[in-house]
């Protein structure tokens, strides 16, 4: 199975420190994580401890803090650690932490389908999906290069409908083809 620690150094690397541009939908963020994932991590979600989730425990959210919010709600929630392939775990998981899990999901389903392993395309990652990430013909075929490429049609759509966000299409690219 996948390996937690070596997924979030990459999610880490894409995602760096405390921003808080005018054009990012997310408001406030640091680590990659906004003010609704704190809000939906519950009482871990204060940071501070003054009893209100806002701007302020952002601005103090550690990286370890980061690490467990990572953890919980996105690599053990989605079951990411079950897929048997690095490489694809921290795709599927650093996709799902930019995009929304949905749609790396869908990213994910799309690729597995263009590369003849037929999964519904519904953006849940269930067992039929899992098993397919899994086959060890998988990591033979061409699937690498064919998810980097559904991920940029992606960003690139997100970009056209929403031109103020264009801002961040080089570095989506990035992330897309690492």
């Amino acid at each position: 199975m996948s390996n937690f620690d070596i997924a979030v150094k990459t999610v880490f690397g894409n995602e760096g420190g405390l921003t808080d541009h005018p054009a990012d939908p997310g408001g406030i963020t640091n680590f990659g994580i906004t003010l609704d994932v704190l809000r939906e991590d519950g009482p871990f979600g204060d940071i501070n401890g003054d009893g209100n989730i806002d701007g302020d425990d952002i601005r103090e959210l550690t990286r370890e803090q980061a690490r467990g919010i990572y953890n919980r709600q996105w690599w053990m929630a989605y079951d990411y650690w079950q897929i048997s392939n690095q490489w694809i775990a921290t795709k599927v998981f650093d996709f799902a932490v930019n995009l929304g899990p949905k749609q790396a999901h869908i990213v994910t389903q799309r690729a597995l389908c263009a590369v003849k392993k037929p999964v519904v395309v519904d953006g849940l990652l269930g067992p039929k999906t899992l098993a397919a990430l899994n086959d060890i013909e998988l990591i033979r075929s061409c699937f690498h290069a064919t998810m980097r490429c559904e991920a940029a049609g992606v960003y690139r759509m997100i970009a056209a409908k929403k031109p103020k966000l264009k801002v961040f299409l080089a570095g989506w690219l990035k992330r897309a083809y690492q």
